[in-house]
């Protein structure tokens, strides 16, 4: 019994921690640290932007270059952000690599994606 509810209060304190840690990494409440902390759906907002695409194109992700380069608040009451990225090219005609830039509008709070583009 004591190892059972020893176990269970290092688990507890281990969450604590943890939502300690998320919280101080996200103290100044800037929404790309608020996405990653709660939704970021990323690859939803992807799939949004190959739906609609009406030309040929490619993403050109790394670790190093993540899809979404800035966030902003969209409407920070709401938790709504607006993220932006530059890490996909069009392809014409000729074959060519053309870059593209592109927005996505999600809920940070629920993952839903509000709406999402190439512009």
């Amino acid at each position: 019994l004591a190892l059972v509810l020893g176990v269970c209060a290092f688990s507890a304190v281990s969450a604590e921690h943890t939502t300690e840690k998320q919280g101080a990494a996200c103290s100044d409440n800037t929404p790309e640290c608020y996405a990653k902390a709660h939704h970021n759906p990323v690859r939803q907002c992807k799939q949004v932007m190959d739906n609609k695409a009406t030309f040929r194109h490619v993403w050109q992700e790394s670790e190093a270059q993540p899809i979404f380069g800035t966030y902003l608040w969209h409407d920070e009451k709401k938790k709504t952000i607006q993220a932006f990225g530059q890490q996909a090219k069009a392809i014409n005609s000729m074959n060519m690599l053309i870059p593209l830039q592109y927005f996505c509008v999600f809920n940070a709070n629920t993952g839903e994606v509000i709406a999402a583009s190439f512009e």
